[in-house]
């Protein structure tokens, strides 16, 4: 019985036609996929929830003092920066022998202060969030935060000092 071959061009033609057939396969996929996506009701699928604060410094509303622990170099000057509490204050709280000793916590007293939170968009900046919470130029809000930067969607806190109203309004 004799073996008969089978022409080489019918397996090209063969295998053309598969990779034709897989390639449809994989674009209307993805197509089908992007469909159900772009068309899918936000209440099945809601977006993540942003990042957590840093929690650098947690305020106490109650209390209104922030607890912290101390960072290596920090000083009473740069605590006075970021927050304008005097520094005899600052050494009274934190220093119980006359020294900041990094990773002691500290509890300091803020009265007046108010604390926001605040999810970073897209074309935050530090200069608009400066403008949109009424903050001084260079305010501190990267290191409130413990931050290098300002991620998109990031739960930032924006610490508020007392007006000048309640200054005033204090006996």
């Amino acid at each position: 019985m004799p073996v008969t071959k089978t022409p080489k061009k019918w397996y090209r033609k063969a295998a053309i036609i598969a990779a034709i057939i897989g390639a449809a396969a994989t674009i209307i996929g993805a197509w089908v996929e992007r469909d159900v996506h772009k068309n899918s009701d936000p209440l099945v699928h809601p977006p993540p929830p942003p990042p957590p604060p840093t929690q650098c410094f947690v305020y106490d509303s109650k209390e209104q003092v922030v607890h912290f622990k101390i960072r290596r170099n920090m000083t009473a000057s740069s605590l006075f920066r970021l927050f304008g509490v005097p520094k005899s204050d600052i050494m009274a709280a934190c220093a119980a022998d006359g020294v900041l000793r990094a990773g002691s916590g500290c509890s300091l007293p803020m009265p007046g202060w108010t604390v926001e939170t605040y999810v970073v968009q897209k074309d935050d900046t530090l200069f608009s969030l400066e403008r949109r919470f009424n903050l001084p130029p260079d305010s501190a809000i990267l290191e409130w935060n413990c931050l290098d930067t300002l991620p998109k969607g990031q739960l930032i806190q924006i610490f508020h000092p007392p007006s000048v109203k309640q200054n005033l309004a204090a006996p």
